[in-house]
C-alpha cells in the first residue's frame, strides 16, 4: 500500500477535479508504491461499468512502457 502523501498535504481532494484528483492519488500513488518496492509489472482490475473505454475490452490490455503509459 502507498500514498501520495505530497498530494494529500497540499490539500488534494476530488474538489479539485476528478482528473487531477485520481491522477494524483491513483495513478501517482500507484507509480510511488511500484518504485518503493521495485516491482516491473502489476495487475490491476478495473470495472467496465466504471469505465468506459474499457467496457469492451474482455481479457488483458496490454500497457507498453514509453507509449504513454507507465
Amino acid at each position: 500500500m502507498a500514498t501520495n502523501e505530497d498530494a494529500l498535504a497540499e490539500g488534494m481532494h476530488p474538489d479539485k477535479g476528478k482528473v487531477e484528483c485520481c491522477t494524483a492519488l491513483k495513478t501517482e500513488g500507484l507509480q510511488i508504491a511500484l518504485n518503493e518496492k521495485g516491482y516491473t509489472g502489476v495487475i490491476v482490475g478495473v470495472r467496465s461499468d466504471e469505465e468506459g473505454t474499457r467496457a469492451k475490452e474482455r481479457y488483458f490490455s496490454a500497457r507498453v512502457l514509453g507509449q504513454g503509459q507507465a
